[in-house]
Formats: C-alpha cells, structure tokens, sequence
C-alpha cells in the first residue's frame, strides 16, 4: 500500500516540475502517460551512469510536457444536486 502512494506522489511531483515548461496546471498532464515515462525513465535509469542522470531528467520534463490534455468542455446541464 504505501509504494503505491510513494510511486502516486512521485509521478505527480514530476509532473508538478514539468508543468511550467508546458505553461499549464500540472492537472493539465496526462497521468496515464507521464505514469509511462517516469517506468520508462526508471528501467533505463540503472543503464545509465550517474553524471547522465540529470540530462536524462531534464529530458524526461521535457517530454512530460509534451502530455498536455486538452480543455474540459462545459456541462450540457448542470450537476445533478444531492439532497440530505
């Protein structure tokens, strides 16, 4: 249980360091594929000597930022209420 909540909040911190270079809120990231990239970045990782690792972060914030969703549509109709 608590790797997962680590793995969670370690793709959503890099996507929270990407989204400045895309100029949007990290929301607006794709989990699903930044998800695949920090796996990706991780199995290549043990590969790759330690003085490449920080160009091969930069290169993972670089892509990440390529993951931008597109703008939510409005609401047909307003969301039902819940009554108490």
């Amino acid at each position: 249980m608590w790797g997962l909540l680590l793995a969670y909040n370690l793709v959503r911190l890099v996507m929270s360091r990407a989204a400045p270079r895309a100029r949007v809120p990290p929301v607006r990231l794709s989990y699903r594929y930044a998800l695949l990239a920090v796996r990706a970045f991780w199995h290549a990782a043990w590969d790759t000597s330690p003085g490449t690792l920080p160009r091969r972060l930069e290169a993972l914030l670089d892509e990440l930022a390529l993951f931008v969703l597109p703008d939510r549509r409005p609401r047909r109709y307003p969301a039902p209420s819940r009554s108490r």
